[in-house]
């Protein structure tokens, strides 16, 4: 089959978080790093972020958004361009980064997991839309 993976735009995803379980929805590229975060739920709060590597280490940033209803749809965002990162929950910024995953192709994906010495929980993560746009130039 055909792969979608983009470098650069706009991915969106209308998504809904409940429970005690992990869940993430993610740009991905295959590989266990670089990661961009549009929405991880830990149980508790949703984080928004990019994880990459330097070598043999993990570096990136992370936000917990504040005063954030995971229970309810929210629409998350990820503008990726060659300079920033940006992510926006319901079309309000909330994160701004220089993008260090210059010339990375990313897919949307969800998943959820088990972080090391948690107890399992239950949980919902569920996707409503996911969207992606590339950059027209004139």
């Amino acid at each position: 089959g055909k792969k979608f993976q983009q470098t650069e735009g706009l991915f969106m995803a209308k998504v809904r978080f409940s429970g005690g379980a992990n869940g993430v929805m993610y740009l991905g590229t295959g590989e266990r790093l670089p990661l961009i975060t549009l929405a991880q739920w830990n149980g508790k709060r949703v984080a928004v972020g990019v994880r990459t590597a330097k070598g043999t280490e993990t570096t990136g940033k992370q936000v917990v958004l504040q005063g954030m209803n995971a229970g309810k749809w929210l629409i998350y965002s990820v503008m990726v361009t060659a300079k920033e990162i940006a992510w926006y929950v319901n079309n309000q910024e909330v994160l701004r980064v220089p993008n260090t995953t210059k010339n990375t192709a990313f897919y949307p994906a969800v998943a959820t997991f088990l972080p090391d010495q948690a107890k399992a929980a239950t949980g919902k993560v569920e996707v409503d839309w996911v969207k992606a746009y590339t950059y027209l130039t004139i």
